[in-house]
């Protein structure tokens, strides 16, 4: 089973409901709609204070200073467990609330989690960005990330992506998706055989669709002096051929795209003139 967390919040309410409390004292659960991923309230021993991190381990960061932890005495609201921990939201003030985890042994005795299974997919920072751990209120934030950092997204809930980041700190957060791209983007330019430029123009391998869009033509002075009627793309690693892309503009430029079934973490483009011949001494491969 696919979790996604695809929790939706009207933020006037919420503030309401945080505010108004309830006749046993305690402040009032955050409203998340019954859709894939339920989070159950339960009730725990009084009076105790459970360190809180952001992700299922002590290697992950703790929000507050290092210093991250929930009452007891106070509503939990549990989404499910992963290797041994638990995932947990909870109140800190009447505008803050904070999504965590807290190991699987300090559950109620008897209580049943479920497993979560997230998506494990790669992606990019499309600009600076802040992670927060409290995407439903306050958004503060937990960490800033800059353009062009890779993390794993793992889940989405309503505008927001949960995700991992191992740059410096590791922890898990939410994100703006707009602030994600799933794509990696490659210039030609960047890439050339040795020291010498072969191709020109910008590859783009989408990991979580497996489409691969390429804009290129031959590098000025590149080495090919014979005019090429197609580019093959193979996989760098098992040699497969995935596609040849033969649509041509007036000035050269090879474009298509292409889904592949072959999930890789290298291409490689060799360029074919109009006599057949292929130029293998002169490919492109492109890792990640």
């Amino acid at each position: 089973m696919r979790i996604l967390l695809l929790l939706t919040c009207v933020l006037a309410i919420l503030f309401d409901l945080l505010a108004i409390g309830n006749a046993e004292g305690f402040s009032v659960t955050s409203s998340i709609p019954d859709i894939t991923l339920t989070a159950e309230r339960l009730r725990f021993p009084d009076k105790k204070l459970l360190a809180v991190y952001s992700g299922p381990g002590e290697e992950y960061m703790r929000g507050a200073n290092g210093k991250a932890v929930v009452s007891t005495s106070d509503w939990i609201q549990v989404f499910g467990k992963e290797n041994g921990w638990v995932m947990i939201q909870y109140a800190i003030s009447d505008t803050h609330m904070r999504i965590g985890w807290i190991p699987e042994q300090d559950m109620p005795e008897g209580a049943k989690v479920e497993d979560l299974d997230f998506s494990h997919i790669t992606a990019y920072t499309n600009k600076t960005t802040s992670i927060t751990d409290d995407p439903l209120l306050s958004k503060a934030n937990l960490l800033t990330l800059p353009e062009g950092c890779w993390v794993t997204c793992l889940a989405t809930m309503d505008n927001w992506a949960y995700i991992e980041s191992t740059t410096g700190d590791v922890l898990r957060g939410f994100v703006p998706t707009t602030d994600l791209r799933t794509y990696m983007q490659f210039d030609l330019r960047d890439w050339p055989v040795g020291d010498i430029p072969v191709l020109e123009g910008i590859l783009t391998y989408d990991e979580a669709t497996s489409n691969i869009s390429i804009k290129i033509k031959p590098a000025k002075n590149c080495p090919i002096t014979e005019e090429l009627i197609a580019l093959i793309v193979y996989d760098g690693i098992s040699g497969k051929e995935l596609y040849t892309i033969e649509t041509k503009e007036d000035d050269g430029t090879f474009y298509d795209s292409f889904v592949t079934i072959e999930k890789t973490t290298s291409l490689v483009i060799v360029g074919k003139d109009f006599k057949g011949k292929v130029y293998n001494e002169w490919a492109v491969k492109i890792e990640w």
